[in-house]
């Protein structure tokens, strides 16, 4: 009955979408992908953040409320890290569902309509942007083919896409006058062959399923394990290497009680630091399932001739590249089991690297909690940053609590906005600012003055040594 309900509010989800129009769809598609690249952006500097600004330049073209409906449908029926509601969709499954329903928009008769919209990119040989990636019509389809076409050279040919169907038009096909029937022909046999790669693939898929079903419980068990622990590293942030994947399943259906990998990682903030994550598996005896339990993080820097390790639970507060930032000295906003009560609660911690470590071999934790006051959003304002719009600051926002250092636009003493870094002083209830070459431009003298109460919750904070 439970897998009915989830079935039904799926169906409901994706019976509101496909009401949408093809315009409607395709701002859904572009905004559902800002969610995964929020998700998946842990450095938030803006030149990578491609979805955000194709939406940004979309969304001119539509009313308020087109905008608010379509953000109002993914932000209520989605979730990011694994799992979330049962009645909501991840977002990677629901940016597919756009896509498929996306690829059943066009029809033949569609070239011989002067209205219709067609999902087209268009790409010039050994060019990585685009030439053209948006919805259009027939006639302005051939307008760009035509533009396009001037910038070939002689015996090359354009790459085009119209709603998931890809072909190629030869230089000398764009310059003649029936350019709207060689595409509508190519569209037509691409179409083709994408319905005969479906139907092969629908009849392996079949075969392997039907193959699955002879398959002894305990190695389904084993596949919906490894799975699982696939997309439990994906979302601590640690990737999707193949060659990891295959060590993983080998480890997995080896049949032994422990075992750990290494991962290293590019995501430290300055190149002289190296990171790897040593991940430490374990088999239940319970129900014979593997689990991820903890991950040790390890940061090198031979220049400094350092190197630091703490052991993170594996349950996702914690995520790589938080792990790195905690590292490399700079605070965290996470969930942490509570003093005073056995519910969880959102404080910011950092590690106490200069410190001797606690008897598990890890750095104690500075903690502060929802009484010590860190309005992060007054904090910003405090330091004059600027956002291009709301969307900005509240993704600059969750990447200042996440420990990154942040690309900010901010004014200074003579009102000039200047272009620098930005990283969260949770201590001192400021951003320590930064120019572009990483030298300090405010100092702690800037910082609030704790009164009697508030240093008196400070030093109840200070030496925590629980699990994280």
């Amino acid at each position: 009955m439970e897998q009915e309900k989830v079935e039904k509010a799926h169906k409901s989800i994706i019976d509101t979408i496909s009401t949408f129009t093809p315009k409607e769809k395709e701002l859904l598609l572009q905004y559902a992908k800002t969610k995964v690249e929020d998700f998946d952006n842990f450095f938030a500097d803006r030149s990578t953040w491609k979805e955000h600004d194709q939406y940004t330049e979309l969304k001119a073209g539509y009313l308020e409320k087109e905008i608010s409906k379509i953000e109002k449908i993914v932000n209520e029926n989605t979730f990011a890290q694994s799992g979330g509601p049962e009645e909501k969709i991840q977002i990677d499954k629901f940016v597919r569902i756009i896509k498929d329903q996306n690829s059943e928009i066009m029809k033949n008769n569609l070239f011989e309509s002067k209205k219709a919209d067609l999902q087209v990119k268009i790409e010039l040989p050994g060019q990585e942007k685009p030439f053209f990636d948006k919805m259009s019509t027939p006639n302005n389809l051939v307008t760009q083919i035509q533009k396009a076409g001037q910038k070939l050279e002689e015996k090359e040919s354009l790459s085009i896409s119209i709603n998931g169907a890809s072909f190629e038009i030869p230089k000398e096909k764009t310059e003649k006058g029936n350019i709207l029937e060689t595409v509508q022909s190519e569209y037509e046999k691409a179409q083709k062959n994408n319905t005969q790669a479906k139907e092969t693939t629908d009849d392996e898929e079949a075969k392997r399923t039907e193959s699955q079903k002879n398959e002894a419980p305990a190695k389904q068990k084993e596949k919906t394990n490894f799975g699982y622990l696939k997309d439990q590293i994906k979302y601590l942030g640690m990737g999707e290497d193949t060659a990891m994947h295959k060590e993983l399943a080998k480890k997995t259906g080896s049949g032994v009680k422990e075992f750990s990998m290494v991962i290293t990682s590019d995501k430290a903030s300055f190149k002289n630091n190296k990171i790897e994550f040593m991940l430490n598996f374990q088999k239940s005896s319970t129900n014979n399932k593997v689990y991820l339990n903890t991950f040790q993080a390890t940061l090198k820097n031979e220049e400094k001739n350092m190197e630091l390790t703490h052991t993170f639970s594996a349950n996702g507060r914690i995520t790589a590249k938080e792990a790195i930032n905690l590292l490399e000295g700079r605070s965290v906003k996470t969930e942490i089991n509570s003093k005073h009560s056995d519910e969880k609660e959102e404080a910011f911690i950092k590690l106490l690297l200069s410190e001797e470590k606690n008897e598990k071999g890890n750095f104690k934790l500075q903690v502060f909690n929802k009484n010590y006051g860190i309005d992060v959003e007054k904090i910003m304002a405090k330091s004059k940053l600027v956002f291009d719009d709301e969307k900005h600051k509240e993704i600059t926002q969750k990447s200042l609590e996440k420990g990154n250092i942040v690309s900010v636009k901010f004014s200074d003493q003579n009102n000039k906005v200047t272009e620098g870094k930005a990283i969260l002083n949770p201590q001192y209830k400021m951003l320590n600012l930064y120019d572009n070459k990483m030298k300090r431009v405010n100092s702690n003298e800037q910082a609030f003055q704790k009164d009697n109460s508030e240093s008196k919750e400070v030093k109840n904070q200070q030496n925590y040594s629980r699990k994280m």
